[in-house]
């Protein structure tokens, strides 16, 4: 079996070539996340690894971000991500819950 993980590389040379973003990125107390269009979590920051329980980036890399989020709120996680794709920015709803 071969999996593309074209899309993650990429990722993470855009992270190595800002030093300055992962330096935010790794020191923001709030869960930063890098998730593909399909929901596969690329990347996380230690802050979102500490509130889903992971040990390691590479715990939750590979997996689906739908895994994480509670099954009430996985419709409007999906929602929102699609109109972020479609429109380069997010919904804003005071009932979201990412």
């Amino acid at each position: 079996m071969l999996v593309d993980i074209t899309g993650r590389e990429r990722a993470e040379d855009i992270l190595r070539e800002s030093e300055d973003l992962k330096a935010i990125v790794d020191t923001t107390p709030e869960c930063v996340k890098v998730i593909a269009a399909d929901g596969t979590q690329m990347l996380m920051n230690e802050a979102g690894l500490a509130i889903v329980g992971a040990d390691s980036a590479e715990d939750v890399a590979g997996r689906s971000v739908y895994d994480l989020i509670a099954p009430e709120d996985r419709e409007s996680f999906r929602l929102q991500s699609a109109c972020l794709l479609r429109r380069g920015k997010p919904r804003l709803s005071s009932t979201s819950p990412v």
